[in-house]
């Protein structure tokens, strides 16, 4: 999964910014001693790779009676920047958790002052940018940093929330579709994917219900990133094929690849921190689409049934391909029957 990032303009952005801010600051560079039992290898498969593959995962280390590791990251090496509010608001803190596109991000004036009026608690890992491994390093980071909050500090599990910066944003962004039991939104900053294409499917049903339902998603890449903003009005177009009812945009004016502050991050988390209420024909738009799927599983079914296997074979790819969990576990049990027929046909 390659996750680009325009270099050039943020990092020098990043060179003219205090380097006292990070050595000073008594919180940043903390060793965190919580691991995520919602972050384990397994799950992360489970909630991020398409149905198919996942399957596949499982019967591969069945039939060859392989072990799968539990983590892939060892806490005592890896260091967090976690900055805690002064004042804990009346509820319990709200979190954001935060995906960086380089080794370690600053985190600005103005998202610091902002994160303490809103009693915020931020939490980055280090060593989690884009030059990381996605599956086995940068979403584990920021889960086992979410974990590590959740058990050292009372939280309002309504407030939680993750965001991200370039390709720290892409990240983000899977991390909300995986994790919507966990996390109520997204931030979503210089960076974004459509849905249903290199590998970027719905979570499992129970899952993507959730995050079509009630995940307040907020699109606040700088009015001058067109790359960018091109790219994340394809995303919305994505989302709204696939129901979702948060979808939220807060462009700030005259910003290039960089993170909005001042008023526009406040707007931006005013935005996030919003409960998300369902329009009228969001139920109907859901039914359609599963009802799509349906369709195409039935005629896979009967491509099947009448030992047309190839046929079969391309449309469930497309549909694990496009629609994932929506798709699942029926998807899942005609791939292994496929599979089974497939054998059976080369005896």
């Amino acid at each position: 999964m390659r996750l680009a990032v325009r270099i050039p303009l943020f990092l020098v952005l990043l060179a003219w910014l205090p380097a006292a801010s990070a050595s000073t600051d008594p919180e940043q560079g903390v060793v965190l001693t919580h691991y995520a039992d919602f972050g384990t290898a397994l799950e992360v498969s489970r909630r991020v790779l398409s149905p198919v593959t996942h399957d596949r995962v499982l019967r591969l280390s069945e039939r060859d009676a392989i072990a799968l590791r539990e983590h892939d990251v060892d806490l005592a090496a890896e260091r967090y920047d976690l900055v805690v509010p002064a004042h804990e608001p009346e509820g319990g803190y709200g979190v954001l958790v935060f995906v960086a596109p380089v080794a370690q991000f600053p985190l600005t004036r103005d998202w610091r002052l902002e994160l303490e009026r809103r009693g915020l608690i931020y939490v980055a890992a280090h060593r989690s940018g884009n030059t990381q491994n996605v599956l086995k390093r940068r979403i584990p980071l920021a889960l086992h940093g979410l974990a590590h909050v959740l058990a050292e500090y009372r939280v309002d599990r309504e407030r939680v929330y993750v965001a991200g910066f370039s390709g720290g944003s892409r990240v983000a962004q899977r991390l909300a579709m995986g994790w919507p039991d966990l996390f109520r939104g997204v931030l979503l900053v210089g960076g974004s994917d459509p849905l249903g294409e290199d590998g970027l499917v719905p979570s499992p049903p129970e899952l993507m219900a959730l995050f079509q339902t009630r995940s307040r998603v907020v699109f606040a890449t700088g009015s001058q990133d067109l790359p960018n903003r091109a790219k994340d009005a394809r995303t919305r177009e994505s989302f709204d094929a696939y129901c979702l009812a948060g979808v939220v945009l807060r462009s700030p004016p005259r910003l290039d690849h960089w993170v909005p502050g001042g008023r526009a991050l406040r707007l931006a988390l005013d935005a996030l921190e919003r409960p998300v209420v369902p329009g009228p024909d969001h139920e109907a738009c859901r039914s359609a689409l599963q009802a799509g799927i349906a369709a195409e599983l039935d005629r896979a079914e009967a491509n099947m049934a009448a030992g047309d296997l190839p046929a079969s074979a391309a449309i469930l790819k497309s549909l694990d391909d496009r629609y994932g969990g929506l798709a699942s576990p029926r998807l899942e049990r005609m791939v292994r029957r496929l599979d089974e027929l497939t054998e059976s046909a080369r005896d």
